[in-house]
């Protein structure tokens, strides 16, 4: 590839290499970096695989291929810690929705005490009030 990064244009200049040299390993190695420039990690490891497979010699081949994995695994690791958060949001939006819930079914309750309260407390109020007519009923005849 050169500076400009022609990914396609380099792809399709490896993989005609590779229709008549299949063993060629700077072509496979390439069209493994091309791969990996094209964000598609797994097969970029498989790619690096099967060159290291062809030159279990060189160096960069298994390095790149180490490389690659590393960063399959902190992909994998970032997916994980990514679902794991989605599982604890959708688990607090879940109390949440259990909490209204709760909070719903608690007023009418709530109400229903209130209006308990209400009327005890008119009871009282006119209880009171008997008991003072009838004190100053008493007292207007005594």
């Amino acid at each position: 590839m050169n500076k400009v990064k022609d990914v396609d244009g380099a792809k399709k200049c490896f993989e005609k290499i590779l229709e008549t040299e299949p063993k060629n390993i700077q072509a496979n190695h390439n069209l493994c970096v091309v791969y990996f420039e094209q964000g598609d990690l797994y097969r970029a490891e498989k790619c690096l695989a099967k060159a290291h497979e062809l030159a279990p010699g060189e160096d960069y081949i298994l390095n790149h291929l180490n490389i690659i994995r590393g960063k399959i695994q902190q992909a994998e690791m970032a997916r994980r810690q990514q679902q794991q958060l989605q599982r604890e949001k959708e688990q607090q939006q879940l109390e949440q929705q259990k909490q209204r819930q709760r909070e719903k079914e608690q007023q009418p309750l709530e109400q229903q005490q209130q209006l308990q309260r209400e009327k005890e407390q008119q009871q009282l109020d006119q209880q009171q009030q008997l008991q003072r007519e009838k004190e100053r009923a008493e007292r207007e005849r005594g």
